[in-house]
Order: C-alpha cells, then sequence, then structure tokens
C-alpha cells in the first residue's frame, strides 16, 4: 500500500516526519494541521492529504517561514502543491548554492591559515642556494633597489604557494638553468636559447612585474655580483655571463 494510501497515529506520524508528538498537537492546537479523523477514543489519526501538508509545513519551516505566514500559504483559495513544491526546490537550491559558496570560503580560509602556520618564510627561504648573510644583504639591496613594497609583494605571491608549491617553483627555475646550461655552447641569439629566456621571464614575472630595463638590471646583476656567479657555476662554467648575455639579445630584440 502507497505511503499516502495508510492511517498513522500521531505517534507515528512524529517518528516518520521527525518531529515530536507535541508539535503536531501545537499544529493541530493553530489550526495549522489537523487529523483526518480522531478515534472514539480521542486518538488522532492522519492519511495522505495530512502528510503532504505537514511537508508543507516542514518545508516552509525549513526555509524560515513562521508558522502564521505558512498557515496563510497553504489556506489560501489559489495555493497549489505543485507551483509550491517547485519553489520551495528553486529556494532550497539556492540555499544549497549559497552554503557551498561558503564552504569554499571557509576551506580557502582554513588552508590559508594552515599555510601560513606550516610555513613561515625566512630569508634563507627566499634565496635557496646563498649563505644566509647572503640571503640578508641580497634582500636588503632588493629593497633598496626595488623598493619595500615590491619585496614584501614578492614574498607574499611565494607565501601563498605554501612550501610544496614554492619547492615546486623553485624546481620549475631550476630547471630552466639546467637547459641553459646545456646550451652554453649555442649563441646567446639561439633560438633555442631564447626560447629559454622567454621562459625564464615568464617565471621571474611570479616574483615581481619584471619588464625588460628589469631583466637588463638582473643581467647586469648576473655578471658583476659574485654570490649570482657562483649559484650559477653550479649549473655550468660561465652560465651566469651566458644567462646576461641571452638576456640583453632578449630585450634588444624585444625593444626593436
Amino acid at each position: 500500500m502507497n505511503t499516502l494510501e495508510k492511517e498513522y497515529s500521531v505517534k507515528q506520524l512524529a517518528k516518520m516526519a521527525g518531529v515530536t508528538v507535541k508539535t503536531l498537537h501545537h499544529y493541530d492546537k493553530l489550526g495549522l494541521l489537523q487529523p483526518a479523523f480522531r478515534s472514539s477514543s480521542g486518538y488522532r489519526f492522519y492519511k495522505g492529504e495530512q502528510i503532504l501538508r505537514l511537508q508543507q509545513i516542514l518545508f516552509y519551516r525549513e526555509l524560515e517561514f513562521s508558522l502564521k505566514e505558512i498557515k496563510t500559504i497553504l489556506s489560501a483559495p489559489e495555493f497549489s502543491l505543485l507551483q509550491s513544491l517547485e519553489f520551495q526546490r528553486k529556494a532550497l537550491a539556492n540555499r544549497v548554492d549559497r552554503t557551498l559558496g561558503l564552504l569554499e570560503t571557509i576551506d580557502n580560509t582554513i588552508a590559508s591559515i594552515r599555510r601560513s602556520k606550516e610555513y613561515e618564510m625566512n630569508v634563507s627561504d627566499l634565496y635557496q642556494g646563498f649563505e644566509a648573510k647572503e640571503a640578508e644583504s641580497i634582500r636588503a639591496e632588493a629593497i633598496e633597489r626595488w623598493g619595500a613594497k615590491s619585496v614584501k609583494r614578492s614574498e607574499t605571491r611565494i607565501r601563498s604557494l605554501g612550501k610544496d608549491g614554492y619547492a615546486e617553483h623553485q624546481k620549475e627555475g631550476k630547471a630552466i638553468y639546467a637547459k641553459l646550461a646545456e646550451c652554453i655552447h649555442l649563441p646567446p641569439e639561439s633560438a633555442r636559447t631564447q626560447e629559454l629566456i622567454r621562459q625564464f621571464h615568464e617565471h621571474q614575472r611570479f616574483y615581481w612585474n619584471v619588464d625588460n630595463q628589469g631583466l637588463l638590471g638582473l643581467a647586469n646583476l648576473y655578471q658583476q655580483d659574485p654570490r649570482f656567479s657562483r649559484y650559477f657555476e653550479d649549473f655550468a662554467c660561465g652560465l651566469a655571463d651566458y644567462l646576461a648575455d641571452a638576456i640583453v639579445v632578449y630585450c634588444k630584440e624585444a625593444l626593436s
């Protein structure tokens, strides 16, 4: 037998709907949900029509309608169960979308907090490959050259990656240097080398909005500063000079 064709006592309906008997008594008292009939002993019994009406009440309560508002809606002559269900479905779907959006925001915030806690970046993290004192010196020079705001913005971007993300980004940079080391026998203007310089440029853009003038500044730094020369020597002898020469060609091509 279909659920809507059965008869239910107040206790049975309360259990099925997940409400209390007291709640059903209260709805009866308000004239919001009256039983289909009462037994000779005065016990309430409900049938299909009342079950559907209770469902409507519970849906509207979920949507935060007051009992008075619900009674007005359900008692209106033009009330349509189908239209009401369609309205409730749309309203609940909108609530789901909003809830999912809020959950995503919460998840992002939690992830951000966890990243910042698990990865407090220090100077040596930012300038991997350099001695601690060298790293501090380079950072101070970067602030003097490009400004504290620019350096802080770069460090914030690195923190946003988290420890693993930053390690992966560093790995990508080292892969470019390794490939340049393989091309050191080629002229700096060779197509292969210039493609790698383009990749180098894009990689640097993550840290700061470096233009061609900024790249030329890096080229000069790589040639003049022995701290960078030693870093690139780990990839190939003379790589600092080769990288600088290739950057000059790249910038001239871009400006021509």
